[in-house]
């Protein structure tokens, strides 16, 4: 029988069917089978009746998908489509040879993106993106250590460096800051905006997110940040930042002085574009691929082992800076159903 192939996006109806996709070729227990509000809340888009998923179809059976997550997803005003790819699988039943990278090729044409970009690219999966002209590599991953953590989650933990740049940090709402965030996104040409981040962050369905501002002077920039709980033990990672980049290079006193009084075993980044020798030089600690000191990424479960993002990116318009953090794709959402206590 001839094989009838199509390539599509997802309606909101496919909901299921892509979901029961990855508890059979994934695994049972995924976040997007186990909790369908985390499914809806980074892929449907209802207003178009559709799934942020391009389907690879075969006699109507899906045999691959790709999800991705487009700027517009939340906030119609961005200035520019960007686009994260996220979920890639492939049936092992699948009898079109390369269905997965047909998706792949496509994804620029549905989406009509200015800029595709993806976290966390799996070993196998980087070689395609590199040879369709993708920028790739491993984030950096800067630390700040408390100098007396209250908790000593971390067998080793560096003594902080010092940090003489009197920057400002103050914590700020979303919601009630919005004409300060957007005029600070403006002034660095951001892609993003206040609605996105309130959108991204505010109204997440599982996650509690912080903004803070960081000023010097005229420079500013907005940090999202995130705890979690780790037996006794408290953590924060910074997953997005707006505004002057510069600025980080600079804030490592305030970053060190806020794990201080949060009582933080350790704050993180995982970054890149940031040039990493004015952030060691600013005081960071940067964990390098192979490093005696354990900075953990995984904590559904722990995990305590040091973990390598991979990224890969590309313009399509206008070449500006290209600066990623890990809230950029889908590496910042949970990935199973209950969190650690």
């Amino acid at each position: 029988m001839l094989t009838k192939v199509e390539i599509r996006i997802a309606g909101t109806a496919d909901g299921a069917a892509i979901r029961g996709f990855l508890k059979r070729e994934w695994k049972q227990d995924h976040i997007f089978v186990t909790n369908q509000d985390i499914f809806n809340w980074q892929h449907h888009e209802p207003k178009k009746h559709q799934l942020n998923f391009l389907l690879f179809e075969e006699n109507g059976a899906i045999q691959s998908i790709l999800g991705y997550i487009p700027s517009t997803h939340f906030s119609a005003r961005v200035s520019e489509e960007r686009v994260f790819l996220a979920i890639w699988k492939t049936a092992s039943s699948c009898k079109t040879a390369g269905a997965g990278v047909y998706l792949f090729q496509q994804i620029r044409r549905k989406t009509n993106a200015d800029f595709i970009g993806a976290i966390g690219v799996s070993d196998t999966a980087l070689p395609i993106y590199k040879r369709l002209g993708f920028t790739t590599g491993l984030m950096d991953h800067f630390v700040v250590f408390n100098a007396d953590p209250p908790a000593k989650f971390l067998p080793v933990s560096p003594v902080p460096a010092g940090g003489k740049e009197a920057v400002s940090l103050v914590k700020i709402s979303l919601y009630d800051d919005t004409d300060r965030v957007d005029q600070i996104c403006q002034a660095a040409d951001s892609s993003k905006n206040s609605e996105f981040l309130i959108n991204r962050y505010s109204r997440h369905p599982s996650y509690v997110y912080e903004a803070y501002l960081l000023s010097l002077g005229s420079n500013q920039c907005v940090i999202i940040t995130r705890e979690i709980r780790v037996g006794n033990a408290l953590v924060c990672r910074v997953v997005d930042t707006v505004g002057s980049f510069a600025l980080l290079a600079k804030a490592f006193g305030a970053l060190r002085d806020l794990v201080s009084a949060k009582g933080y075993e350790y704050l993180d980044i995982y970054v890149t574009g940031l040039d990493a020798e004015n952030m060691t030089a600013g005081g960071y600690f940067l964990r390098r691929v192979n490093s005696e000191v354990v900075v953990p990424n995984n904590f559904e479960p722990v995990q305590m082992k040091n973990s390598d993002l991979s990224f890969a990116w590309r313009n399509f318009s206008a070449e500006h800076e290209v600066v990623l953090f890990r809230g950029d794709s889908d590496q910042d959402r949970p990935n199973q159903e209950t969190q650690p206590a």
